[in-house]
């Protein structure tokens, strides 16, 4: 089946940056990109000093700066821009700290743009020189339970960046960056986490056919080692259609994500369904069962196959047609010769 050109042409283009909790992000076409460093000046308030990132038990209303130290080893005069991200969940069932959407989840009351001051800064170091660059925390007035969880996302502006600012977020293309974690605190959370499967629905996953299952952390806690296994069946039937087994995720507070669940490559059909899930958390000490009936469209169903790659498609139709064609000819056939010997018949008569 031959790709479209417009889908595999990002894909040989596209470029990652992965981001890691309170690490480096890699990696950098030019040394010179990866020439600086960032750490945590932890506080007093710090909960937990052997880890390198902000975790920060805080009185409700009160306020704690915080800094992060950042050196400049490069050759040259470099500007970096830091932002503050809320953590949310991707789709692979991991927390991430690269950016903040523009639609959080419903069930996050407090988000870090709004707590910590400023909530994205641009600073400028000399060659061979270091800075503490400060923030201002402050924390929510009424005090809450679990933790508000995000990180400061610093990069090195390019010299195309520093010459065509805008407020957009920026494309990075195989750029080199750190992340910070942030994790604020009233007291410590012994509540039990919990998981909700909000909606079922066709989708594309990497230009692929699939099955979204959203799911939600509406606790302001990590849910952490997230273990999924969910079946889809046609409603009313036992036979498994499509099926995905997940383990070792985890997810941010108040966040949810898509879980794709593959249809092989297969057409979407229009048709209602049942999608059946087990789940489990931290080693299956926390287990749920949800099961969830969703309708796909006929409509739905013909634009996302058009957009998927590498559909298989359903030629059945196309056999009948074949068999068909061929019973039409036969009888054609056999019609012709049983004219033809009736006319023969009737000239031996005559």
């Amino acid at each position: 089946m031959r790709v479209k050109k417009w889908v595999i042409i990002p894909m040989l283009l596209g470029i990652f940056c992965v981001i890691g909790w309170g690490a480096t992000v890699q990696a950098a076409e030019k040394s010179d990109d990866m020439a600086y460093t960032v750490t945590a000046k932890l506080p007093d308030s710090q909960v937990n000093s052997s880890v390198s990132y902000f975790d920060l038990q805080l009185s409700p209303g009160s306020k704690e700066t915080v800094a992060l130290h950042i050196k400049n080893s490069g050759t040259e005069k470099s500007t970096y821009t830091i932002r503050v991200n809320q953590a949310t969940t991707n789709k692979n069932g991991v927390i991430d700290y690269s950016g903040t959407p523009e639609k959080l989840d419903g069930s996050l009351k407090y988000q870090l743009a709004d707590i910590v001051s400023p909530a994205k800064k641009e600073i400028t170091i000399d060659a061979g020189k270091e800075m503490d660059v400060p923030f201002e925390i402050t924390m929510p007035a009424e005090k809450f339970e679990g933790i508000i969880l995000g990180g400061f996302y610093v990069q090195k502006q390019n010299k195309e960046q520093v010459k065509e600012k805008t407020d957009e977020a920026v494309m990075i293309n195989n750029r080199y960056a750190f992340v910070v974690g942030l994790s604020l605190q009233n007291a410590e959370d012994n509540r039990e986490p919990d998981l909700r499967l909000v909606t079922a629905k066709a989708g594309l996953n990497n230009s692929y056919t699939a099955v979204l299952a959203n799911f939600q952390n509406p606790m302001t806690k990590i849910l952490r080692k997230l273990a999924i296994q969910a079946a889809i069946t046609k409603k009313g039937q036992q036979e498994v259609l499509y099926k995905v087994d997940k383990s070792g995720m985890a997810m941010a507070p108040n966040s949810n994500f898509d879980l794709p669940i593959s249809l092989n490559k297969e057409t979407i059909k229009p048709g209602t369904y049942t999608l059946h899930v087990n789940a489990s958390a931290e080693d299956q000490k926390y287990k749920w069962t949800f099961t969830k009936d969703f309708t796909i469209k006929a409509d739905k169903a013909r634009k996302l196959n058009e957009k998927a790659v590498e559909v298989k498609k359903n030629h059945t139709w196309l056999i009948y047609v074949i068999v068909g064609i061929f019973i039409l000819l036969l009888i054609i056939i056999v019609l012709l010769v049983m004219k033809l010997r009736r006319s023969k018949n009737t000239d031996s008569k005559s």
